[in-house]
């Protein structure tokens, strides 16, 4: 194609390749003025070569991670026990910790690499273009590390706020089963209270045990009173 068709020059010398390209664009080695030193370049590469690595698989593991998150969050919505839910909150909480940690090393390593090439560039009387392209490179990495950092948490955070609503939804349904089988209870003993007592020391007993009766009654009403707030509560944050 015709916007590949371009011409070659090839330069039999040094002096040739002057005609052509500045001095200050070209290396020592090819009578240059442009500052590079191969052994600098080569351990900045490589120091850079193990930061991108490391930022690449903090990427991938937390890109796992939060696919593992939004599985369980389907998985749960199918009707996941209290249980189930608690020891997901912990175990997920585990690992978000431990990886917020990678993300925090990474930048370290990156903020440390930044530290040694600037350094390197102060020293040098004129600055090395390599350097200033791997400082570059490794400010994009720090960018993109701290862009995935902010996304990770915010998902974090939705993901975590679910998981307590619906800790706190199987907690509600819990205690609800708990009371209504406890007043259920309460109704039929009320209905089976037919004795009146034949005798004052019978009568007296019989008084006794009713109070007795009444305060675990009252306990569970102001139990019941509690859930119902609760409930409420819960719709209000429309979460529900």
């Amino acid at each position: 194609k015709e916007e590949f068709k371009f011409k070659v020059v090839v330069c039999s010398c040094v002096e040739d390749l002057h005609q052509y390209v500045d001095k200050t664009e070209l290396t020592t080695d090819l009578d240059g003025t442009m500052p590079y030193s191969h052994s600098h370049w080569i351990q900045q590469r490589i120091a850079l070569e193990q930061f991108s690595c490391q930022t690449r698989a903090v990427s991938l593991s937390l890109d796992d991670f939060t696919r593992r998150l939004r599985e369980s969050a389907v998985e749960l919505g199918g009707g996941g026990t209290l249980e189930v839910a608690q020891a997901l909150l912990v175990a997920q909480g585990g690992e978000y910790t431990r990886l917020k940690e990678e993300i925090l090393l990474a930048a370290k390593r990156g903020e440390s690499l930044l530290g040694d090439i600037r350094q390197r560039l102060s020293q040098t009387p004129t600055k090395e273009p390599s350097s200033l392209a791997n400082i570059t490179a490794v400010e994009r990495l720090l960018v993109q590390l701290e862009e995935t950092e902010r996304t990770f948490d915010e998902f974090w955070q939705q993901h975590s706020a679910r998981l307590h609503q619906y800790l706190e939804l199987k907690t509600f349904e819990q205690d609800f089963k708990a009371i209504q089988c406890a007043l259920d209870r309460h109704l039929k003993t009320v209905s089976e209270l037919t004795e009146v007592g034949e005798t004052v020391d019978r009568v007296d007993t019989l008084i006794r045990d009713l109070v007795a009766f009444q305060k675990l009654c009252v306990s569970e009403v102001e139990r019941a009173e509690e859930l119902v707030s609760s409930g409420e509560r819960m719709l209000r944050g429309r979460h529900y």
